[in-house]
């Protein structure tokens, strides 16, 4: 398989990405679980090129990539609209904004925690609604200030 050519390795590991994988909107990454055959597949990637960090948790396999490379060898199959592969389409095509976020974002960010969601939940409308990726590592923050600021009012 290794020695097989590229689109057929490639099949093959789509194949396994779309049975065994996962998108994680976290970190975005997609996870594909791998045991037993964890160093085949870490092999088959690195015949494509494509970097991957292994993991092993309670004994199984996975292979972490991410996100904007497993975009570039299409690791969800491209003629099916997965909510995968939909998922993993909006993460790498999202606007980010690493510093200072513009007034409108800070605004509906505050807006939504104030309406009871949880940060996945306040992420997730963001990305459908506005095609904006946030990190939920510093949104405790920001919905923590805003509801602080609001009391004071």
């Amino acid at each position: 398989m290794l020695h097989a050519p590229r689109e057929f390795r490639l099949w093959f590991l789509r194949g396994l990405a779309d049975s065994d994988g996962d998108v994680h909107f976290r970190d975005k990454s997609v996870d594909i679980t791998t045991s037993p055959n964890t160093g085949f597949v870490k092999a088959l990637l690195d015949s494509l090129n494509v970097h991957c960090v292994v993991r092993f948790t309670r004994g199984y396999g996975a292979m972490t990539i991410r996100a904007d490379q497993a975009m570039r060898i299409a690791i969800f199959n491209p003629e099916v609209n997965t909510y995968r592969r939909e998922l993993l389409e909006k993460l790498v095509g999202a606007s980010v904004y690493p510093r200072r976020w513009p007034s409108w974002l800070e605004e509906k960010v505050g807006h939504l925690g104030r309406l009871g969601l949880n940060k996945r939940e306040i992420c997730e409308r963001i990305l459908n609604e506005n095609n904006t990726y946030i990190k939920m590592h510093g949104l405790g923050r920001k919905i923590g200030t805003e509801m602080r600021c609001s009391h004071r009012v």
